[in-house]
């Protein structure tokens, strides 16, 4: 010892090193972050299903690049999440369960058929409340720090996805499918989806399940 250390003095060789506590880690689950929207669901399966099987013959062609959407993931999107830590879903679906129409259930009317650069959807004739739900959703999402949509909302069906390397004749799913009328069905509810991206494709399962009324 130091003789010149006096035993009643703060000496700062007798100091111990103050170890800071550990902070507690986060757990795998709380780490998750899950591919989001916000959909309504698709009853018309069994309707389309000609469509399907022609769909599904052009995709037995392996240069026709073109990949059926099956029918468990069928959905009217309303608004694409994207990608969502799981520690702010429980805040999400609690604002999401505050969502109600007056007029509800939306009838939904379902024709016609058309293409955007890398899928073939059927169209969902727009109406003043489903309007109003995908613009209700847009800017409640903000609220938490969702992106809002800078397009106009065009409600249809995904069906197919291709990419650009597809060679298929577009022309007779036209000829034979645009002019159809698939039918009508109501919506009096809406569904927050996770989508998971597999090597099969993807593949969509509902979160939780919002009633309009």
């Amino acid at each position: 010892m130091d003789a010149n250390c006096d035993v009643r003095q703060d000496c700062t060789i007798f100091r111990k090193k103050q170890i800071p506590a550990p902070r507690p880690m986060k757990t795998s689950h709380e780490n998750r972050q899950l591919r989001c929207f916000l959909g309504l669901g698709f009853p018309l399966a069994r309707e389309i299903r000609s469509l399907q099987q022609s769909l599904l013959h052009i995709a037995s062609e392996p240069r026709s690049k073109l990949r059926v959407v099956d029918e468990s993931n069928l959905h009217v999107t309303l608004k694409f999440l994207g990608v969502t830590d799981h520690e702010s879903i429980p805040v999400l679906q609690k604002l999401l369960s505050t969502i109600r129409l007056e007029q509800a259930p939306i009838e939904l009317d379902c024709r016609g058929l058309g293409f955007f650069n890398n899928s073939i959807w059927l169209g969902i004739e727009q109406n003043e409340s489903l309007s109003e739900l995908a613009y209700l959703l847009d800017s409640k999402c903000a609220s938490l720090g969702f992106r809002m949509e800078r397009k106009a909302y065009q409600p249809h069906v995904t069906v197919a996805r291709f990419n650009k390397n597809a060679r298929f004749d577009l022309s007779r799913l036209m000829t034979a499918y645009s002019g159809s009328k698939w039918g009508t069905f109501s919506a009096a509810e809406f569904n927050l989806y996770e989508s998971k991206t597999l090597p099969q494709g993807a593949r969509y399962s509902i979160i939780d399940t919002y009633s309009l009324r």
